[in-house]
């Protein structure tokens, strides 16, 4: 359910909020209790209103957000970076232009669930042109122009865990997918405006993903003596390196992904500048090192990566070596780009791609030194210095790695190979479940950034407001399925009109929503109206195998894109029914005027193999006994009076009372021009929008419908409205009938509410709280009764005296008296009364006198008035 305008709680934060309950037939939308007194429900919302305000939305607020599955967001320590680009298929519009940084949540998978952390920024991406100055010197501002991407960039620490892949058990959700997930869902906050009105009509054409990772020390090393462990301080090239001395460096990590940039950290344990690990000792004779990448199976020499010194070079870190890789060089060369998440392994024979090995270009001296020792050994007595110092392999007290990692997903293409290439992975994030999106899949030129509610009608798209979706197991397509709709009569919002056609039929198939064929939906319920059975032919196209909602079943969906209130209250939604008529056998004349309790039929009268049970659920309906004589002559004299026409208004009465069972009375003004007046969110009270009343119209015929309050179920008890559905019909049925001159109004009656301002004492022994909740219901049902036990009727015009109202409080038993009464008339459309009546009278023809909402009748404790009784002043001192 995506909510409107209207203020929930007095608060307008919740306008576009979405909400979603993952089982509609209950309390809370989420399995608990039915509340209602009749256990119906709402099949599009749960709102709960006071006095005919909304004071809250009973339903979960919707998780939504979309997803980024890839090999390239394996990282498994470091600071890491992640930064995405969403091209859009087009310009982004106004309301796209906004920094949503503070209005999303990221999560990352790893091996204890979803790492959650805010994005450093998430915007769109200003492209900027300077005009460094006009030709008389004036500098002006940059210019800007509109952008056509987003950027989202979310850091990680190195004391943040490892990005792993996604797994359902871990992770939860239902991603088809065995890749790390970048997840991005839209903040619900209800102290800010939501988000997903901004970003649903952003259209993708490509997702660049590049991930930058620093420091990364989980690498498979090892040199010619085998593997290293980088744990402790060990010798890169061995203790006593030699031309062609080699350290080999493998990733599973790094070498699945296209690189951008890379480099090697080598952090010395050795003190270079004291003691260099070569002879003669000098930092510049340490030889360089040439880089092989493994390609195949074969060591690849790269031109542009040798002579590379391996010695520190001084400066700040004189104890680091960092080795530039070149990517342009070949480096790439030893990537495998697709998934592997097996554990590191070192080299060995049998390795195909993924290792790096330098290989030096020389030894550390140890010819030299061997000459110089034999010369030193053949005389040392003429030597007064120490013999020369034999070169030692430089020790490393650690290896790291940093890289930069970039692809791309292209999401404009609707061919197959473009499909079967895809560097990853684009999820939508439903309230419901998760569903991959490409052309491929929806047959579309892009896809939408966010997940789209909406449906297409007779070529046209409409915003969804509210879908309902009915799952069915049991199912196999092509087969037509029978819906039973049981609903509560009359609990549509009769202030709304129903629009013609208003819900919209689809199915699910390979989690693309599809409409029906022609023909392919019979209802018989109204649309939401009437208890009734609808029927859909399910193509064979139909899946159950979908992740957009839970599998296993067959999904229906009914969407509305306006009133979504204009519907009734469900009782059950049960398959495989049918419709059962009474065929009289002779029977009594009254015997089809009692509706048939619920449970009465249990079996076929002619017992079929395939049918196991029959149920009953609810009373029969539609009955109508035998036309008794008194009715009968009633009728006809009615008949006889207006001849089926609409003439005065005694013929415009009976016709409808006559035609239309659920009106309980109408009242008919000639030359009476009335069109009500669009409060808009201004409530009842305080000026309107419009709105027309002249009882000097000639040509002019109001009607106006009060509804029977015993038999129907209203929005506001206090105010019964007639539905404008209702209303629709009565005025296309007395159109029919009265002269084409005639301009008619068929229209709901204006009510004025009461309400009343006191100071009240209660008897010794009574709680004032509590007593005073109690008056107020006692009022109002004074003023309402039909709201309450039906012992009333709602009357057009009328009295209502101050007096009366002060008796009927007064004769309350706990009351013991009452002072400064005040009685206040709130007409609609204007200001709040605010002059104390003796007597409140309808302002209207039209009008009718109803309570205000209990709440609103103002009963404050007395409070006696000091004792300032005479007393002499001696001027005495106490």
């Amino acid at each position: 359910y995506r909510h409107g305008n209207e203020p929930v709680d007095s608060s307008s934060n919740d306008q576009g909020r979405i909400f979603a309950s993952p089982v509609a037939n209950s309390g809370d939308g989420q399995g608990g209790l039915l509340t209602s007194s009749d256990q119906s429900w709402q099949p599009f919302f749960n709102k709960i209103y006071s006095d005919g305000a909304l004071q809250q939305i009973d339903m979960p607020e919707a998780q939504i957000g979309f997803a980024i599955a890839s090999h390239y967001l394996l990282a498994a320590e470091g600071a890491r970076t992640i930064n995405v680009t969403f091209t859009m298929d087009g310009q982004i519009p106004a309301e796209a232009n906004y920094d949503f940084t503070s209005d999303v949540v990221c999560c990352l998978t790893t091996a204890k669930g979803w790492l959650q952390k805010a994005p450093q920024y998430f915007r769109p991406v200003i492209h900027e042109r300077r005009v460094m100055s006009t030709p008389l010197g004036e500098r002006l501002p940059p210019l800007h122009w509109g952008s056509t991407a987003l950027e989202l960039e979310v850091d990680l620490s190195g004391a943040d865990d490892a990005i792993v892949p996604y797994s359902a058990s871990v992770h939860g959700y239902n991603f088809d997918t065995d890749l790390p997930v970048l997840l991005v869902t839209l903040l619900q906050d209800d102290t800010r405006s939501y988000v997903y009105s901004r970003l649903q009509g952003l259209e993708l054409a490509q997702i660049d993903l590049s991930i930058s990772v620093a420091n990364m020390a989980t690498l498979a090393v090892s040199n010619d003596f085998g593997p290293i462990d980088l744990s402790k301080p060990f010798q890169p090239f061995g203790s006593s390196p030699v031309k062609d001395s080699s350290l080999v460096i493998g990733s599973k990590e790094i070498f699945q992904k296209n690189l951008t940039a890379a480099e090697i950290d080598l952090k010395w344990q050795t003190d270079w500048q004291k003691a260099p690990p070569v002879y003669p000792p000098s930092v510049g004779n340490f030889p360089t090192a040439n880089l092989d990448v493994l390609q195949n199976g074969q060591w690849s020499k790269q031109p542009n990566m040798t002579s590379i010194p391996i010695a520190p070079s001084g400066g700040d870190d004189a104890n680091t070596t960092t080795i530039a890789l070149d990517a342009s060089a070949g480096i790439n060369g030893t990537v495998v780009e697709a998934p592997d998440f097996t554990p590191n392994q070192t080299y060995s024979n049998s390795a195909r791609q993924g290792f790096l090995r330098l290989r030096l270009s020389g030894n550390i001296g140890q010819d030299s030194y061997m000459t110089d020792l034999l010369a030193y050994l053949k005389d040392p007595t003429k030597n007064t210095s120490p013999g020369p110092t034999p070169p030692q392999g430089p020790v490393a007290a650690a290896l790291t790695m940093t890289y930069t990692a970039t692809t791309t997903l292209t999401l404009n293409s609707k061919m197959e190979t473009s499909f079967e290439a895809r560097a990853g992975r684009f999820f939508h994030l439903a309230p419901f479940g998760t569903a991959e999106q490409h052309p491929y899949l929806t047959d579309s030129d892009s896809v939408p950034l966010v997940p789209l509610f909406q449906f297409v009608r007779q070529n046209a798209t409409y915003a969804s407001e509210a879908e309902f979706y009915i799952g069915v197991a049991g199912l196999t397509p092509p087969q037509n399925l029978s819906l039973l709709f049981q609903v509560s009569d009359g609990t549509a919002n009769p202030l709304v009109l129903k629009p013609k056609p208003h819900i919209d039929w689809c199915y699910l198939a390979a989690n693309q929503w599809k409409e029906f064929p022609e023909n392919g939906v019979t209802d018989s319920t109204g649309e939401l109206l009437v208890s009734g059975i609808a029927t859909f032919a399910m193509p064979s196209d139909a899946t159950s195998d979908n992740t957009l909602l839970p599998p296993g079943m067959f999904w229906i969906r009914a969407a509305v894109s306006e009133a979504s209130d204009a519907v009734c209250r469900l009782l059950l939604v049960a398959a495989q029914a049918m419709q059962a008529v009474f065929s009289d056998q002779g029977n009594a004349p009254d015997f089809s005027a009692t509706p048939l309790p619920s449970g009465t039929i249990t079996q076929l009268a002619t017992p079929v193999a395939a049918v196991k049970s029959i149920t009953q659920p609810f009373p029969s309906f539609g009955g109508r006994g035998a036309e008794q004589p008194p009715d009968f002559y009633l009728r006809v004299s009615e008949r006889l009076r207006h001849k089926d026409r609409a003439i005065d208004l005694w013929d415009y009465e009976r016709l409808i009372l006559e035609a239309f069972p659920q009106i309980y009375k109408v009242k008919c003004l000639n030359h009476t021009w009335y069109e009500a007046a669009d409060v808009g969110d201004t409530g009842s009270s305080g000026p309107c929008t419009g709105g027309i009343y002249r009882e000097l119209a000639p040509g002019h015929v109001t009607i106006v419908a009060l509804p029977n309050v015993k038999s129907q179920q209203q929005l506001d008890p206090l105010k019964p409205y007639t539905s404008l559905g209702v209303l629709q019909e009565i005025k296309s049925f007395l159109t029919q009938r009265a002269s084409c001159f005639v301009q008619l109004h068929v229209k709901n009656p204006q009510f004025e509410e009461l309400r009343v301002s006191f100071q009240l004492k209660l008897r010794d022994g009574y709680d004032q709280a509590y007593y005073t909740k109690q008056l107020q219901q006692a009022i109002t049902r004074f003023l309402s009764p039909w709201a309450f036990d039906g012992s009333g009727v709602p009357s057009f015009g009328g009295k209502v005296y101050k007096s009366a109202l002060i008796n009927f409080v007064e004769q309350q038993r706990y009351v013991d008296f009452v002072t400064d009464f005040k009685l206040f008339q709130d007409i609609p459309c204007q200001p709040a009364g605010s002059v104390d009546l003796d007597e409140a009278t309808a302002s209207r023809a039209i009008s009718i006198l109803v309570s205000a909402p209990a709440d609103m009748h103002q009963i404050s404790a007395f409070e006696a008035a000091p004792d300032q009784s005479l007393a002499e002043d001696r001027g005495c001192v106490a």
